[in-house]
């Protein structure tokens, strides 16, 4: 698989951050965390009404208008207890991939799908200055792979779900509102649709009683620092050799679970017998499946 780059630039929040807002004390929980990357891929087959060249041009610009709202992923960080809201900018980079996007979900391989993210997250320490990066990863098919990946220092899983979750809700009100540049608007809808999908669960779940769309005033990052200050307990500089708690390089063995169609029309069943809701997605019928234990 060979993989290039053809853009690469820092996509700034659509209003600047209040000057109140710029200094974001880090929780006790992050400070103890070292600068390492949470990596997600998403993938999407390829539409045959709207081009790879306007979902991009899409994507920065409901980018900017989220980041208004999740400002700290906009900034940059200024010492173990805190983030400079400085509107510098999330990463964001295009891709052309030579490969298919087909020969990728059928036989993925860890150091292919590394090669998926921005800066190669896999997980482990970050190198880079950026709290947030994007990598839009364009398939010779015509499919593309929507790579996201957020600094630990910053946020967790959920954070990440609950951020994808106001992107695309700012993606589809711009969709709405006529103000997205391409003439076949219900196909960013769908791709809304299925980021939501994807994300509903994880972060509704986790964050639903935290408050989380104010984002603004009260956001999952203030949320958190309010409650477990920074108690100042290590060196304030970003060495890491001095972070109490540090990533081991070790050899793991990756496995990939396969549901097949008939398997979850089956567990699909045994929900709705056990009163689920029958419309229920896939994607939601498998997170059940998971959180409540079941066996088909």
């Amino acid at each position: 698989m060979k993989i290039a780059k053809i853009c690469e630039e820092l996509i700034k929040p659509s209003s600047p951050t209040p000057h109140e807002l710029r200094d974001h004390k880090i929780s006790l929980i992050d400070e103890l965390i070292p600068h390492s990357s949470i990596p997600l891929i998403l993938f999407f087959k390829k539409s045959e009404n709207i081009t790879q060249s306007q979902i991009c041009n899409h994507l920065k610009t409901s980018l900017s208008q989220t980041l208004t709202q999740f400002y700290p992923l906009a900034g940059r960080i200024k010492s173990q207890y805190s983030i400079d809201c400085n509107d510098e900018g999330a990463y964001y980079q295009e891709s052309p991939v030579d490969a298919s996007l087909l020969d990728i979900i059928k036989n993925p391989k860890s150091n292919e799908l590394v090669q998926l993210t921005p800066y190669n997250s896999n997980g482990t320490l970050s190198n880079f200055q950026q709290l947030l990066a994007i990598q839009v990863d364009l398939f010779n098919c015509g499919g593309i792979a929507l790579s996201i990946s957020i600094s630990h220092k910053v946020g967790d899983a959920s954070s990440l779900c609950k951020f994808i979750m106001n992107w695309s809700n700012a993606s589809e009100g711009s969709i709405r509102s006529n103000t997205c540049c391409t003439d076949s608007p219900e196909i960013l809808l769908h791709l809304c649709q299925i980021l939501k999908k994807y994300t509903y669960l994880a972060s509704d779940m986790h964050l639903k009683n935290m408050g989380a769309n104010k984002v603004r005033k009260d956001s999952i990052f203030v949320f958190l620092s309010s409650i477990f200050p920074s108690r100042g307990t290590i060196d304030n500089t970003l060495n890491v050799n001095n972070m109490p708690i540090r990533i081991v390089a070790e050899k793991l063995v990756v496995k990939r679970i396969v549901f097949t169609t008939s398997t979850i029309a089956k567990m699909k069943a045994k929900l709705i017998n056990e009163g689920y809701n029958e419309n229920a997605t896939r994607v939601e019928v498998v997170m059940e499946m998971f959180h409540g234990c079941k066996r088909v």
